[in-house]
């Protein structure tokens, strides 16, 4: 039997993000819509596929990651895109604003790297109110951009996935880079090199918790989401659960991040900050 959590950041807010990227997005917009007919032909595509016996069809399209596991704006506004185009391929389907993505994690910031985990997806999707989800990815594959994108039942189950080449212009490129060049989320690391950032904070001290008898009894394992506010301490205060389990693993997830000891973050003036995160602990089971 192994414990382990292997995420744990601390990183500038994910609704910032969002506001400086669709900026970027809209000023080039316009230029941008090379790629409009493809994703209207996948998203009536896309409408046709879901199961004829769910009466119930409420959809949320999370951004798009890439090229190479990144988040851009191009990510983002296509993903925009196809979710506008979704709901007009089909008056079947509910398509749920995109918007409510970030307000459901009460301002807690949201690294990009969160969204690529399966079950924050999911735990998102049932939290949305939706019974389908439909993640994609943006990869390179020569003069074209490769977009794939998958349905999913809100409890995991495949349903089909679909593939398509978008134009690969110059202004699709141009959206590729914006994050790796003003992407307010990465960590600042000194201050002194960037007034305008903070740098995160980190786990220094992070003990595994542990399972409960309940647990084991059980066979329950899987992720406890919680957020947490970093104090200027290194202690985590004003936990909240963002995604439980039973049988106690719950609790002990909360006493066990309780004793972690964080290294503060760092404002831009150079001194320790408070700063919210999202910390996973996940449980495990081995034989």
């Amino acid at each position: 039997m192994t414990r382990r959590f292997p995420f744990q950041s601390v990183i500038s807010s994910y609704s910032s993000r969002i506001s400086l990227v669709l900026a970027f997005a809209l000023l080039i917009a316009p230029r941008a819509n090379a790629q409009q007919p493809e994703i209207n032909a996948l998203a009536a595509r896309v409408a046709e596929e879901f199961p004829k016996e769910d009466k119930s069809k409420k959809v949320i399209v999370f951004d798009f990651i890439g090229p190479d596991k990144t988040f851009t704006a191009l990510g983002q506004k296509i993903a925009n895109d196809f979710s506008e185009a979704l709901s007009k391929a089909s008056s079947n389907l509910t398509i749920i604003n995109r918007s409510l993505i970030t307000e459901a994690f009460d301002n807690y910031p949201v690294p990009s790297e969160i969204f690529e985990k399966p079950e924050l997806e999911l735990w998102l999707t049932k939290k949305l109110g939706a019974n389908f989800m439909v993640p994609g990815k943006l990869q390179k594959e020569g003069e074209d951009l490769a977009l794939s994108v998958h349905i999913y039942k809100a409890d995991g189950t495949p349903v089909k996935g679909f593939k398509v080449k978008l134009p690969l212009t110059e202004q699709i490129k141009s959206l590729m880079d914006i994050s790796a060049a003003t992407d307010p989320c990465e960590p600042a690391g000194d201050p002194s090199n960037n007034k305008n950032q903070s740098s995160y904070a980190a786990c220094v001290y992070c003990p595994t918790a542990s399972f409960s008898s309940e647990a084991i009894k059980h066979h329950t394992q899987g992720t406890v989401v919680l957020g947490v506010l970093v104090g200027t301490d290194g202690v985590a205060h004003n936990i909240s659960v963002l995604k439980g389990l039973p049988n106690g693993l719950t609790e002990s997830a909360i006493h066990t991040v309780r004793s972690w000891k964080f290294r503060p973050a760092i404002g831009p003036n150079g001194a320790a900050i408070e700063k919210k995160t999202i910390i996973e602990v996940v449980f495990h089971l081995t034989n």
